[in-house]
């Protein structure tokens, strides 16, 4: 075969390796990586795909050394950089630009990260490391994912720390209510497998592993639906409480308030200052009327002064 390179030493030019994270990336998002490697059908079409592409014969050790080696550096290079979204390209260094004074501090955490200051994983190889490697691997420092096996902790602090799932919920912007459907439709599916896995434990006398897997998944999903529906109970116990509070209600409540007279300038500069939300939910946030007229003459006299 013309251009063929016969079994040896795998070869690996910066062309190919973007091959095989493509051609990785399909399996991996074919859902063919039940743990940390592919399966057995993922590395055949790998093999066979990428043997074609570049008319080599790779036997499935090298590229399995090839992924072990990508996934390594990949894990040291998040570890070095952390969270931290403020750092540049240097085109010329062809890393992370940084001072030196950073890159004292992280060698001082990750001293085997040292070959990473004259060549770094470029973001383009990097994006595609991410997408080989994200939900396949705890190290600590990634967004939680449910097929990473890690439950987020509130409790866990300090630099590698991940999110909380409401933490995430708010950063997202979403109200967390179609991630409660799903988690609560998956305990619903799970109780199932744990009570089918018994079954076969009783009658076969065995799989312990996979029982005690089974319950331990169970018990993480009750949690995260707890975690999720107690955050939006509160949340719906505040907005029943000012925030879906209209300005109809609050004349309504400034009409009956005693000491404040109906068509007053204080009556008038209330209607105004309460068109504004912050201001409209502080003052329904008062339960004696007598404090909310004090805050009235409050925000008033602080007018005034202006």
């Amino acid at each position: 075969m013309e251009g063929s390179i016969p079994q040896g030493k795998a070869i690996w030019d910066p062309e190919n390796v973007d091959l095989f994270c493509d051609l990785c990336i399909i399996e991996v998002e074919a859902g063919r990586h039940p743990g940390t490697h592919l399966d057995k059908v993922g590395w055949e079409n790998l093999i066979q795909k990428f043997n074609e592409a570049t008319k080599r014969v790779y036997k499935r050790q090298q590229l399995k050394n090839k992924w072990d080696a990508l996934k390594n550096d990949w894990k040291l290079w998040k570890e070095l950089i952390g969270k931290e979204t403020g750092l540049g390209w240097n085109i010329k260094k062809n890393t992370i630009d940084a001072f030196e004074e950073w890159w004292h501090n992280k060698l001082q955490i990750h001293p085997n990260a040292a070959r990473f200051r004259t060549r770094g994983i470029e973001p383009l190889l990097e994006e595609k490391l991410n997408r080989m490697f994200m939900n396949i691997v705890a190290t600590g420092v990634y967004a939680w994912t449910p097929s990473s096996g890690q439950v987020p902790c509130e409790s866990d602090k300090g630099e590698n720390d991940k999110s909380s799932l409401p933490e995430q919920l708010e950063s997202s912007g979403e109200s967390g209510e179609p991630i409660r459907s799903e988690l609560a439709q998956a305990r619903k599916n799970k109780r199932p497998i744990e009570t089918n896995e018994r079954q076969k434990k009783v009658k076969k006398g065995k799989g312990n592993v996979k029982v005690g897997r089974a319950a331990k998944l169970s018990q993480q999903i009750d949690r995260l639906v707890d975690i999720v529906e107690s955050r939006s109970t509160g949340s719906l116990i505040a907005q029943s409480n000012t925030g879906n509070c209209s300005m109809v209600k609050v004349v309504e409540v400034l009409d009956s308030l005693p000491g404040l007279q109906i068509g007053s300038e204080l009556y008038f500069f209330s209607v105004h200052l309460l068109l504004d939300k912050c201001k409209r939910d502080t003052f329904m946030a008062f339960k004696e009327p007598e404090v909310k007229l004090n805050w009235l003459k409050f925000e008033h006299g602080l007018g005034s002064s202006t």
